[in-house]
């Protein structure tokens, strides 16, 4: 069974970002996604369970780097 990115960031509680959305081999551009060149998704966390996800998109490749990885994980706790 293959779980969907966002069932997979829900379950780990990492955050995900793609720098450029069309390199990755699970976007799939539908609808207003169509225009999202880069992407962020941060779940957050309270106490051990995930309570909500926030995305961020943009329309510009590289506008979201991968390094911010490292400093949204804080933040999502």
């Amino acid at each position: 069974m293959r779980f969907s990115r966002i069932s997979r960031i829900v379950a780990t509680r990492i955050p995900v970002v793609l720098s450029d959305t069309s390199k990755d081999a699970d976007w799939e551009s539908q609808g207003e996604t169509s225009r999202v060149k880069s992407w962020i998704a941060l779940p957050l966390v309270y106490g051990s369970e995930t309570i909500g996800l926030l995305t961020l998109g943009h329309d510009q490749v590289g506008f979201y780097d991968p390094d911010l990885e490292e400093t949204l994980i804080p933040l999502a706790n």
